[in-house]
């Protein structure tokens, strides 16, 4: 279900990065957010992105995680 518009979070990311909102908690931590994921995502495509290279990522991920974990307490 859709947020009646005054319920919305309203922030604006400049080309440049910078972010615009009014400042409140809730709007703080969506640009908060919103860095991390365009940082999280340097070096990826668009393309890649719209592919599912993270989600791709996190599988693998998760996969290698139990296995390195194994191989730390065996050494």
């Amino acid at each position: 279900m859709l947020e009646p518009p005054s319920k919305v979070p309203q922030i604006t990311v400049t080309g440049a990065g910078e972010i615009f909102a009014a400042d409140t908690a809730e709007n703080r931590e969506l640009a908060r957010r919103v860095t991390a994921c365009v940082n999280a995502c340097a070096g990826f495509t668009t393309d890649d992105l719209e592919a599912g290279i993270l989600e791709d990522i996190r599988r693998v991920i998760e996969q290698l995680a139990p296995l390195a974990s194994q191989a730390n307490r065996a050494a």
